[in-house]
């Protein structure tokens, strides 16, 4: 994973993170709402994945006092499977922690299995579903919470 950097997002990688989002969700945010996200809101905390020179990935998570929650997180299909979601899965909640978050929130498709399971082994488990979630489908979304922060400083890729 050496080759693999993460940085906080910038104005100049918008157009590159909006080009992931399109590329891996059927309804994706529009680029004003990552320009709104990236550049204005201040509870927003967007970080990339550089491999090479390019984009590859991002995440995004809101963190308002104790609380935080996982906007995104997207991986070009190209780069799955390669331990990149886990980095910038970790590499999140770290910072969430660093700035006093106690818990992390996040919503997922019923249907995504890999990432239930990524997100379980972070200590994340279901408490709720929010029904006909996703407007592009009317799929379900589990509510899934973590609330073991702090996290040690652990490295989650082993």
């Amino acid at each position: 994973m050496s080759d693999y950097s993460i940085r906080r997002a910038k104005l100049s990688d918008i157009e590159a993170v909006y080009a992931i989002e399109c590329a891996v969700y059927n309804a994706p945010w529009s680029l004003d709402s990552f320009e709104f996200e990236i550049i204005t809101n201040p509870v927003a905390h967007y970080f990339v994945v550089e491999y090479e020179g390019s984009i590859i990935a991002y995440a995004g998570i809101h963190v308002i006092l104790e609380e935080a929650y996982i906007t995104n997180i997207a991986v070009l299909p190209a780069y799955r499977q390669k331990g990149i979601g886990t980095m910038l899965l970790s590499h999140v909640i770290k910072h969430a922690s660093k700035l006093g978050a106690t818990y992390i929130t996040l919503e997922v498709r019923t249907s995504n299995a890999a990432a239930i399971s990524l997100y379980k082994r972070f200590g994340f488990h279901i408490v709720n579903m929010r029904k006909n979630y996703y407007q592009d489908t009317g799929e379900d979304a589990y509510l899934m919470l973590c609330d073991k922060l702090p996290f040690p400083d652990i490295d989650f890729m082993e």
